[in-house]
């Protein structure tokens, strides 16, 4: 190992939990306007793919987001607009309708998944968030954050893995108020 290549190592492992979210917070929104096409893939208990959905997701760097459904044809055209983390609405083509989401629903899954709009709301952890732990396993800091008193969430916190190069979150284990897993993203 170089000479620089271990002060890189050292300089690393020398980040502390705050620091680490605070990178992948800003590697998360280091952008203008973001274009995304996915698919999600729900699946069973034991294992086997379920349900397919492709949307589409446009995202400006100021924290606003739109996610349009391709597919399945159920669910094409179906848009929902995130504001901001309280503040989101849902486009129903087969009504043409607008709807705002109500706070006690911003909890509810949608479309047979187990996805809420407070997942979809979600731009910044460090916003609703305080670290709390962190270790390292692999090629991942494993940061567990607990929701900051007064934010409007429905997690007691998340357990996120991630790159400790990109500081990219790979995985995300969502927690409830007795900080207990709920599901993985």
């Amino acid at each position: 190992m170089t000479t620089s290549a271990l002060v890189f190592t050292l300089a690393l492992l020398s980040l502390s939990p705050q620091e680490v979210l605070e990178k992948a917070d800003k590697t998360y929104m280091d952008f203008k306007n973001l274009v995304q096409t996915m698919t999600l893939v729900t699946y069973a208990e034991e294992g086997a793919p379920g349900r397919r959905m492709t949307m589409k997701l446009w995202q400006s760097g100021d924290g606003k987001r739109l996610i349009r459904f391709l597919e399945p044809p159920n669910a094409k055209g179906m848009s929902i607009l995130v504001e901001s983390p309280t503040t989101i609405y849902v486009y129903l083509p087969q009504y043409h309708r607008v709807r705002r989401v109500a706070s006690h629903a911003r909890r509810q899954t949608f479309m047979g998944t187990d996805f809420s709009y407070d997942d979809m709301s979600i731009m910044q952890y460090g916003d609703l968030f305080v670290p709390q732990q962190m270790h390292e396993e692999g090629r991942f800091y494993v940061l567990k954050v607990v929701r900051k008193p007064g934010a409007e969430i429905g997690y007691g916190g998340i357990v996120l893995y991630i790159d400790k190069e990109k500081f990219t979150i790979h995985r995300l284990e969502y927690l409830d108020e007795d900080l207990k897993p709920v599901k993985i993203e």
